[in-house]
């Protein structure tokens, strides 16, 4: 049997910003870089890892996008404190990320990170780039 901490976590984002807008996304760890990846309407980019020791795993993303406006927000895409899932499939919607529910076909939807108005060079100098 698999303990929580061994099992390995899927995370998986989609551009749901609509058609004709291409979703830029940055996604990093404390100590991992996933690199930059242009996200067309519905697709998805994917990545995954396992749970640090400590109960602690965060994974963090910036999304950019222009469609009536520039746009520059992030997210702290896994939250070990809090998501439960070990398949994470996220909708990314101009209002902010929504994880999906497989088990009641439902999405729980969350706000931007706070500092949304944060350029994307900070970005990268505020987690280490």
């Amino acid at each position: 049997m698999t303990s929580k901490s061994e099992a390995k976590i899927h995370v998986e984002i989609s551009n749901a910003l609509g058609p004709n807008v291409e979703l830029k996304v940055h996604c990093k760890s404390k100590d991992n870089n996933l690199g930059y990846h242009l996200l067309h309407y519905q697709d998805v980019f994917g990545f995954h890892f396992g749970r640090n020791y400590f109960g602690s795993t965060l994974f963090f993303c910036s999304f950019q996008w222009d469609f009536g406006g520039y746009q520059f927000h992030y997210f702290d895409i896994y939250k070990e404190t809090r998501d439960e899932c070990t398949y994470c499939f996220w909708n990314v919607r101009p209002s902010g990320p929504c994880l999906f529910n497989f088990k009641h076909h439902t999405e729980k939807c969350f706000a931007w990170n706070p500092n949304a108005a944060m350029a994307p060079h900070e970005f990268d100098m505020a987690i280490g780039d």
